[in-house]
C-alpha cells in the first residue's frame, strides 16, 4: 500500500476500450474507472501487514484479489483505520528543533488581536477550524530562512500544514498568501512528506474577496474567525 484516497466519482467506462485477453485463454474487460483525490502518499503498508489485517495467510499474493476476483474489495471500517493506522505509523511526522533563535519578524512585533487569534487556533485546531483531526504541531516555528510560520498543524491524513495569521487582509494585499504558500512546501520538505501532502492555511478575521479568489488558484485555505468569538474565548479562560 503506497497512497490511499477517496472516491470523488461515479464509476464509469473507459470508451473504445477492449478485454484484455491471457495466455491461459481467459479475457477481462479492465474498462471501468473511477477519480480518485490521494490523500496521503506519505507511508506504506507491505504486504504482509496488508495479509494480516484483511485476514489472508502470510503467503497469499493477491493473484485474484477481491470480489469476484475483479481486484476491488469491500473492506470493513475497521479494516480501512487498521491499515491507514499503519500506513501514517511507517512514517511519522518529526517537526526538527529550531536551529536558529531570536530570529527577526517582520512588522516590529505581535500585537494583542494577533496573538489571541493565533492562540485560540493553537488551543484547540479541530474546533476552532471546525474539522476533525486537526492536531497542533508547534507555534511560531522558525526556519533557516529566517520566515516563521505562525502555526504547524498535522491533519487526520498525517499532511502537514503550515497556517499564516493575520488580524485581518484587506484589498490585494498578497503578504499573507505568499508566506503560507513558503511554509508549506519548507514544511514538506523538514517533515520528510511526499510532494502534495501539505495545506497551507491563512486564517484571519476578515479576507477580502480579491485575496481569496488568489488563494483559491494556488491551494490557500482562507478561514475568518470573527473577533467576538476570539474575544469571548479570551475572556473566558482569562477569568
Amino acid at each position: 500500500m503506497i497512497c490511499y484516497g477517496t472516491v470523488g466519482s461515479r464509476i464509469s467506462a473507459i470508451p473504445d476500450s477492449q478485454p484484455q485477453k491471457y495466455t491461459d485463454g481467459t479475457e477481462i474487460w479492465w474498462r471501468w474507472h473511477a477519480g480518485v483525490t490521494v490523500c496521503s502518499r506519505s507511508g506504506f503498508v507491505s504486504r504482509l501487514d496488508i495479509n494480516k489485517i484483511l485476514g489472508y495467510k502470510p503467503a497469499f499474493n493477491f493473484h485474484g484479489f477481491g470480489d469476484y476476483h475483479s481486484g476491488l474489495k469491500k473492506i470493513t471500517e475497521a479494516e480501512f483505520k487498521a491499515l491507514v493506522q499503519v500506513f501514517h505509523a511507517s512514517r511519522p511526522i518529526k517537526l526538527p528543533v529550531n536551529t536558529r533563535s531570536g530570529g527577526h519578524r517582520y512588522g516590529g512585533g505581535e500585537g494583542s488581536v494577533h496573538l489571541n487569534l493565533k492562540n485560540y487556533v493553537a488551543a484547540k485546531p479541530d474546533v476552532a477550524l471546525k474539522e476533525s483531526g486537526l492536531r497542533l504541531l508547534g507555534v511560531e516555528y522558525e526556519f533557516p530562512t529566517n520566515d516563521r510560520a505562525d502555526i504547524v498543524l498535522v491533519d487526520q491524513h498525517n499532511r502537514i500544514v503550515g497556517v499564516e495569521i493575520e488580524p485581518s487582509v484587506e484589498g490585494i494585499d498578497l503578504v499573507g498568501p505568499l508566506q503560507t504558500i513558503k511554509y508549506r512546501y519548507m514544511l514538506e520538505c523538514f517533515t520528510d512528506r511526499e510532494p502534495g501532502d501539505s495545506r497551507g492555511m491563512l486564517i484571519a478575521h476578515e479576507i477580502s474577496a480579491q485575496v481569496k479568489t488568489v488563494c483559491a488558484h494556488y491551494g490557500v485555505e482562507c478561514y475568518e474567525i470573527s473577533r467576538e468569538v476570539v474575544d469571548s474565548w479570551v475572556a473566558r479562560n482569562a477569568a
